[in-house]
């Protein structure tokens, strides 16, 4: 007998998830309320709306995957690109003229309170 079962891992913490509703958005239960908690805490000051569009965005869509503990890969607007993210540093063209892109605030919505003391 086979499991019709799909299964996948976890952005977040790399666990297998097999319910339908965690796979589509790439995080278990768990994480995905994490993430949502983080995101109500995290401060959007300093940001264009656009770019805090832009980062939710990248957040509901998975387009951000946790590396190492406070780094991120995250991918470019069109999809062609990923560049490493902290939530106060980036390796895209906005991040390395120093400048504060949505990334790093994708990151800021993942980690909440904690992605400034890192």
């Amino acid at each position: 007998m086979t499991s019709t079962t799909a299964s996948a891992r976890c952005i977040e913490c790399g666990r297998i998830i097999t319910s339908a509703a965690s796979i589509a958005r790439g995080r278990g239960k768990g994480c995905a309320a994490k993430v949502r908690r983080a995101a109500a805490t995290a401060t959007t000051e300093g940001f264009t709306t656009k770019q805090v569009d832009a980062a939710r965005e990248l957040v509901d869509d998975a387009g951000i995957v946790r590396l190492r503990r406070h780094i991120y890969l995250t991918v470019s607007t069109d999809g062609t690109r990923v560049h490493r993210t902290t939530a106060t540093r980036c390796t895209c063209e906005a991040g390395i003229k120093g400048k504060a892109c949505y990334h790093q605030l994708a990151v800021r919505l993942c980690l909440g309170g904690y992605a400034l003391a890192a």
